[in-house]
């Protein structure tokens, strides 16, 4: 959690509940399509 909605804040959370979860391979991550997930850095996160 943090005050702000930044992209670095949705990656790490991304990051870190893949890393925990571990999910199968074609996880599909469904977004609202705000500013922070429209960024290059998201859809490079690992999943």
């Amino acid at each position: 959690m943090a005050p702000d909605m930044l992209a670095e804040l949705v990656c790490s959370a991304l990051q870190v509940t893949t890393a925990t979860r571990q999910p199968p391979p074609g996880l599909i991550v469904h977004s609202d399509r705000g500013s922070q997930y429209a960024i290059e850095e998201h859809g490079a996160v690992p999943g």
